[in-house]
């Protein structure tokens, strides 16, 4: 725990430093130059961004498979890593937003026309547009064991301030990051059946079919879902 928490604060530390160089980054040209000029300030980048087909086609069949409609749509996506969620529902017709609190991921969103927030879901949702989101998707950026370590106090909260930035008739998708299996000190050995899992259900959310190329990896065995009632609804 002590190494994760010194490992966070050079992290953040990095990420102030960042902030500051990226104000003159102004094209994707010159992101790229930035990251092979300033390995020292963004170590943690191994390599520079890149389109990940797999990924999106993992994207495209989820939002196929859980019948997901995002054409004329508000999305969020809460810790979107370099957009590629971001990017599938840019094609489909919605409007774009992510939020994450590292400055590189925030400064490439923007120079590739998403809105992008810097902001720590955990702590604050300020950062937000006041108008509501019809699709709030978070995927990897909520960690089991981080509320495993805090309480499920702090995860219900959580919640409730999604509910609140969610439109009359909008869904949430969550697939969080699971540290359970082999060699893991504090592994859940059964996601559908744990304290996370219980405070999901608890806060309205449902365990939704696994899908095949998606959920494969031990790490996002799950994906959580919850849909708004809508405006008119009696």
């Amino acid at each position: 725990m002590i190494d994760k928490l010194v490992r966070y604060v050079r992290k953040r530390v990095q990420w102030a430093r960042c902030a500051r160089a990226l104000r003159d980054v102004h094209s994707v040209t010159e992101f790229h130059r930035f990251l092979q000029r300033t390995r020292m300030l963004a170590p943690y980048v191994t390599d520079a961004p890149e389109v990940s087909q797999q990924k999106r086609a993992a994207i495209a069949a989820t939002l196929s498979a859980y019948d997901v409609q995002v054409t004329g749509r508000r999305v969020l996506d809460i810790g979107p890593g370099y957009g590629d969620f971001l990017d599938v529902c840019r094609e489909r017709g919605a409007l774009t937003v992510g939020l994450d609190h590292d400055p590189l991921v925030v400064r490439w969103l923007q120079l590739r026309g998403h809105i992008a927030l810097r902001g720590n879901v955990l702590r604050s949702l300020q950062p937000l547009h006041a108008q509501p989101f019809d699709l709030i998707n978070s995927t990897g950026s909520i960690i089991v064991e981080y509320f495993s370590l805090v309480g499920m106090g702090r995860l219900g909260r959580l919640l409730t301030q999604l509910d609140g930035h969610l439109s009359p008739g909008g869904r949430i998708l969550i697939t969080p990051y699971f540290e359970h299996g082999p060699g893991r000190v504090r592994k859940i050995r059964d996601p559908l059946n744990c304290p996370f899992t219980d405070t999901m259900r608890s806060a309205g959310y449902t365990v939704l079919p696994r899908i095949a190329g998606v959920h494969d990896d031990h790490m996002y065995p799950l994906t959580y879902g919850k849909q708004r009632p809508p405006a008119n609804a009696t």
